[in-house]
């Protein structure tokens, strides 16, 4: 019973000790961030200024819980795997990061990339997040994970590399 109450303690420390990590100094010279309703949305006449996706690999493939996705300051919404979609934004320099969720709730950024969008060009961000190793623990072992966002080119977006 003492182990069973010890176990609950840590991981409410953890959860709340993940909430309470300090922010992430934005760079400079951002634009304003633009308003959710216009910003998540299909591409306006074809045209897509920022696409973002998600590799579509096995590891993490069960877990319910999706990264977030932000631009500047603004919770987009969540990626799943192999999921894909259309960033609006207007010509400017805009941060997009990735937050990994901790029950559920964005928490540590895993990556961040600033773009600069200009007008009728097309930029592809992915965000990958791959079987890393084992580590040995007292009780058994932890499992770690690669995690990289990144500006690819056109060919990787096509083939969702």
């Amino acid at each position: 019973m003492k182990h069973l109450e010890l176990v609950a303690i840590a991981l409410v420390v953890g959860a709340v000790a993940g909430c309470a990590s300090a922010p992430t100094d934005a760079p400079s010279n951002l634009s304003p961030t633009p308003q959710l309703g216009a910003l998540r949305t299909q591409p306006i006449n074809g045209q897509c200024p920022v696409w973002i996706y998600r590799n579509n690999t096995s590891f993490h493939a069960l877990n319910p819980e999706q990264p977030y996705v932000f631009v500047n300051d603004l919770n987009v919404g969540t990626i799943s795997i192999g999921q894909t979609y259309c960033l609006n934004l207007g010509p400017g320099r805009y941060q997009i990061s990735v937050k990994e969720p901790i029950l559920f709730m964005p928490a540590f950024t895993a990556g961040s990339v600033v773009v600069e969008v200009t007008e009728g060009s097309t930029q592809y961000v992915r965000y990958s997040k791959e079987f890393g190793g084992l580590i040995p623990t007292g009780a058994g072992v932890g499992v770690t994970s690669n995690k990289k966002l990144e500006v690819v080119s056109k060919q990787a977006w096509e083939g969702r590399m």
